[in-house]
């Protein structure tokens, strides 16, 4: 005859098994979970930098005497960028939850219309930290156009 442990034997293997394959699986979804905000946080950081990035090579580009300068815009700070041969420049501003991009004559109005996105912005801002040093901030992240020629703004 049997004894009832002998028979519990099976049920309570089979009850730990179920439990492992839930923690198992549990894990896994924390793990997919964690990872996919992970990639989601890096591919954000990566936009701003690389939105950043731009903003720097197009101010260093228009390295000239007065050539840079920081007005307001419609939804804030407007960065321009003049060529002062041609009449044109270059308005870098936001608007609508983009920073966008015009280019126009020097007397044009700004037309958000006809400006084209650079990348998806909740903020944007430009100010001069001294003569020759231009700070540009995009979604709080925050990057340095050093010019070696005076800008638009003052100390």
């Amino acid at each position: 005859m049997q004894r009832s442990a002998d028979r519990a034997t099976p049920a309570f293997s089979l009850a730990l098994f179920a439990l492992m394959l839930g923690c198992i699986l549990w894990l896994t979804a924390l793990g997919a979970g964690l990872y996919g905000r992970l990639a989601a946080s890096r591919s954000a950081n990566d936009q701003v930098r690389a939105t950043l990035g731009y903003l720097v090579t197009r101010v260093r580009s228009s390295d000239a005497a007065g050539a840079v300068r920081v007005e307001e815009g419609p939804e804030g700070d407007m960065l321009i960028l003049a060529d002062r041969e041609s009449g044109y420049e270059t308005r870098i501003y936001l608007s609508d939850g983009w920073l966008v991009e015009q280019l126009c004559a020097a007397d044009a109005a700004t037309d958000p219309a006809a400006a084209q996105p650079v990348a998806q912005a909740e903020s944007f801002s430009a100010q001069w930290a001294c003569s020759t040093l231009l700070r540009v901030t995009v979604d709080g992240k925050t990057a340095d156009a050093a010019l070696r020629s005076a800008g638009g703004g003052a100390a």
